[in-house]
């Protein structure tokens, strides 16, 4: 009996909020469609749409971008075609490391193949500005020291374009040496000189494809 009597006073008061004017208690969590509502709800659409197209070039004009590798001057480590994320961040604040591979502009650059410029250089960082770097008997040297290449595959001989492949050098500031991990074959800082630090675009983070070579290179 109790709770027919509660039913018939919350249907009263309901009534009467009704009769004044007064939304239920469910109009007020769940307001009819208006007239211009699904105009709002498109124009939100686009708003977010627009942010998120925002981000997204700002994400790839200052943070990250894909590059493709263009010929074989980074085997074994890398392969014609390999598609690379790139991290912009630390050239942008013109941090570079040695070992590291780099994407660079190449467009200032003589003797460059106008599709490799075009696709972005791919290359290692041998040396920075400062560094002694020689190359002797097939052997690189930096500051009086071998170099360790644990990249490279056993045996694999590396020489300069002066006279017998020999040359000792310093490299000036601002600058870095860079070479491609084929040593043979591969158009790098022997041909070129070292490049200006301003012109590395950026340090590959990942190989993203092909998918059954997924890593970090």
């Amino acid at each position: 009996m109790a709770n027919k009597r509660t039913s018939k006073r919350f249907k009263r008061n309901a009534d009467l909020s009704l009769a004044r004017g007064e939304k239920s208690a469910v109009e007020q969590q769940f307001p009819p469609r208006g007239k211009y509502s699904a105009v709002y709800e498109i124009l939100d659409w686009l708003r977010y749409t627009l942010i998120a197209v925002v981000i997204a070039l700002l994400v790839t004009v200052f943070v990250f971008q894909r590059n493709q590798v263009v010929g074989s001057s980074m085997l074994p480590t890398l392969m014609n075609n390999d598609q690379l994320l790139v991290e912009k961040v630390t050239a942008y604040f013109g941090i570079v490391r040695r070992g590291t591979i780099v994407t660079l502009d190449g467009s200032d650059l003589d003797g460059v193949d106008a599709h490799v410029k075009n696709s972005g250089l791919v290359k290692r960082i041998i040396a920075l500005p400062g560094d002694e770097l020689e190359f002797k008997d097939g052997v690189v040297y930096l500051n009086g020291e071998r170099l360790k290449e644990p990249y490279l595959p056993p045996g694999t001989k590396t020489f300069g374009r002066g006279a017998k492949g020999q040359f000792k050098m310093t490299i000036p500031d601002n600058h870095c040496f860079v070479m491609g991990d084929n040593r043979q074959n591969s158009m790098d800082s022997r041909d070129f000189g070292p490049v200006e630090v301003k012109s590395i675009v950026g340090e590959v983070l990942f190989r993203i494809y092909p998918f059954n070579r997924i890593g970090i290179p």
